[in-house]
């Protein structure tokens, strides 16, 4: 027989390895198997759960892609991770991290039928792995969406002051804003916010003295009329860059000064700071 959790299906003792077509099926641990078409993280995970104890939680960036926050790639390409609690059975397989560790009850919920720690406890645990300005990314998406209480995770950043990278979270919590749209746009902020420049407003609209609406900017100072704009993927297509020229020009005809800023600029932030500061040298 076979138990399916998804769309893995796990293979006991009973099963036959010859009644899975390596054409239809592949296998990413032993004792389980996968649809050939089923490759994304999200498989790995229900791969993982299917040979793990009923008990276990997805945790740490496995949490992460199930709640579908941004990760860094870094982080995405690490084994799946699965926490079960002390004395638990440990899951030893390739690609695949067991933690042992006790978890507050109000550190677990489900998600889509999947046992995960909640929003709290997943930004605890990026902490350890995470820049402050992608710490600062997970938390304005999480909050965003309403999936986030500040409040709660100030009381156990603070209650767990002595865990590894909790420093990093408490400082992003001071950064979060829920106006940010892309990740992008959040490591953005935290760098330019942290450097003193409080003046910028994320995604504000703009408009002429007539009240004409120009344009829609990331980050916006509108006393010294400076806009910064991260230039991402979706500026490069034709339509995207004949609207980028039509909204710089009439961002300039009304006095408007745009800096662009592309993913070079964020890594490291030292060069997305020197232009926003020209930017103001020049005002």
């Amino acid at each position: 027989m076979t138990s399916r959790d998804f769309g893995a299906a796990r293979i006991t003792d009973t099963d036959t390895y010859r009644s899975f077509s390596p054409h239809a099926w592949w296998s990413p641990h032993r004792g389980v198997r996968l649809p050939s078409d089923a490759v994304t993280h999200l498989d790995l995970i229900d791969a993982a759960l299917a040979i793990a104890p009923r008990d276990a939680v997805v945790s740490g960036p496995s949490c992460g892609v199930v709640w579908r926050v941004p990760l860094p790639l870094r982080v995405l390409d690490m084994a799946v991770e699965i926490t079960i609690p002390p004395g638990g059975f440990h899951v030893d397989r390739p690609g695949l991290r067991c933690r042992r560790r006790e978890l507050h009850p109000d550190h677990v919920t489900e998600l889509d039928g999947r046992r995960v720690t909640t929003p709290t406890r997943l930004l605890i645990d990026l902490g350890e792995l995470l820049e402050t300005s992608e710490l600062v990314a997970v938390a304005d998406d999480l909050l965003r969406r309403s999936l986030l209480d500040l409040d709660l995770l100030r009381f156990w950043a603070h209650r767990l002051r002595r865990r590894r990278g909790i420093r990093a979270v408490r400082e992003a919590i001071e950064y979060v804003d829920a106006r940010a749209e892309s990740p992008r746009e959040s490591m953005m902020r935290y760098h330019l916010w942290r450097a003193g420049y409080t003046d910028l407003r994320p995604n504000a609209d703009i408009h002429d003295p007539g009240g004409r609406f120009i344009a829609r900017g990331d980050l916006v100072d509108d006393r010294r009329k400076i806009v910064v704009e991260y230039d991402g993927a979706h500026h490069l297509s034709r339509e995207g860059q004949v609207r980028d020229a039509q909204r710089r020009l009439d961002l300039a005809a009304d006095g408007w000064l745009e800096v662009t800023v592309v993913s070079a600029d964020l890594y490291p932030p030292s060069k997305l700071l020197s232009k926003v500061a020209r930017a103001y040298q020049v005002r």
